[in-house]
């Protein structure tokens, strides 16, 4: 299975983000790589036969960060500061249960009522166990489209859309087209290039105006489409004056 295919939601993995059970037996556990992959051996199935199907899923980029640590000998925590956090500036961001925090205060997030600042969100890991901020999410645009962290070449793989991905109806994202780990969306009619996570967070580049657009709703399931709506209609008012001047 090619690690590309993984990251495209193609390789037919199970979720891990499915294991609520496992998870919620012993809410205290500090979930290791190996465990993930386990659990996802034990408790699931493939969701069908590689590359014969898409669904939205983290299994793949556990795959893909355990293979980092094995290529680079060093946690992926130190990877993701040697390699992206430092040379981006992104001092606020760092890798939740698996190193200390950086001192900033988590905003709250919710699921309906349930407050889960405080769940342990180890069993995450690289599949989006994160903490970090918008200015931190703009820096991280910034290097990915402004080819600071690898030449354009890269870039263009990873918005190589696969047209042939169809998204599931209950899948828990949904994007216009899809290529490595982003995809495509509209706001206010525009095209904007990114991802949202589960708990209403997003990150998205604007290619028409060179600008990066970050943000949180903090709730799971609340859609972050209005408040994208209004910041691209903002900037597409900006644009508009600029075309007058």
């Amino acid at each position: 299975m090619e690690t590309a295919e993984s990251h495209e939601r193609a390789a037919g993995l199970l979720l891990q983000s499915e294991l609520p059970g496992a998870v919620g037996a012993d809410p205290k556990r500090i979930w290791l790589p190996e465990d993930l992959i386990d659990a996802a051996v034990r408790f699931g199935r493939l969701e069908f036969t590689p590359g014969t199907g898409f669904s939205y899923g983290d299994t793949g980029y556990v795959l893909a960060g355990i293979a980092i640590e094995q290529l680079l000998g060093v946690r992926l925590a130190d990877a993701y500061r040697s390699l992206v956090f430092n040379p981006l500036g992104m001092q606020a961001t760092y890798l939740e249960w698996h190193e200390p925090s950086r001192g900033f205060p988590i905003s709250h997030h919710y699921d309906g009522d349930r407050d889960l600042t405080m769940a342990n969100t180890s069993f995450d890991w690289a599949g989006g166990g994160l903490v970090t901020t918008a200015g931190d999410l703009v820096r991280f645009l910034r290097g990915v489209f402004g080819a600071l962290l690898f030449d354009r070449r890269w870039s263009a793989e990873l918005t190589a859309w696969r047209d042939a991905l169809r998204w599931r109806r209950d899948s828990s994202a949904r994007y216009e087209r899809y290529g490595l780990g982003m995809g495509v969306n509209r706001a206010c009619g525009e095209e904007i290039i990114g991802a949202t996570g589960v708990w209403g967070a997003f990150a998205y580049y604007y290619p028409a105006l060179d600008a990066a657009i970050a943000g949180t709703v903090n709730l799971r399931g609340l859609k972050a489409t209005p408040m994208l709506d209004a910041v691209v209609g903002a900037f597409k008012t900006i644009r508009r004056h600029r075309t007058r001047l």
